[in-house]
């Protein structure tokens, strides 16, 4: 995913880094699942955490597809912060070690 210079805007889609084509099953599979795409899960985040999104990926956590990401504020702390694909609510954040 690409954001704009100031990271409140997504610019450009995700790219993938899966190693395999079992890994590009999954994802697709995530994606079929998820109601909320990247765009508006990025933008729950940063209404969460003001901040720049660094990393967003879809993932699968008891059943549930949640969007995961990073988002670094302005003093610089990174900030976990997880979407839920479904409803694009904010169901966990915390701030990384």
């Amino acid at each position: 995913m690409h954001t704009g210079a100031d990271g409140s805007a997504v610019t450009a889609g995700p790219v993938t880094d899966a190693d395999d084509a079992d890994d590009l099953a999954d994802t697709a599979a995530l994606l079929r699942g998820a109601s909320v795409g990247h765009a508006d899960a990025a933008s729950a985040m940063t209404g969460a955490v003001a901040g720049t999104v660094t990393e967003l990926a879809l993932d699968e956590d008891g059943g549930r597809i949640l969007w995961e990401g990073d988002v670094v504020d302005a003093s610089g702390v990174t900030h976990s912060v997880r979407v839920d694909a479904a409803s694009g609510e904010v169901v966990d954040r915390s701030v990384e070690d």
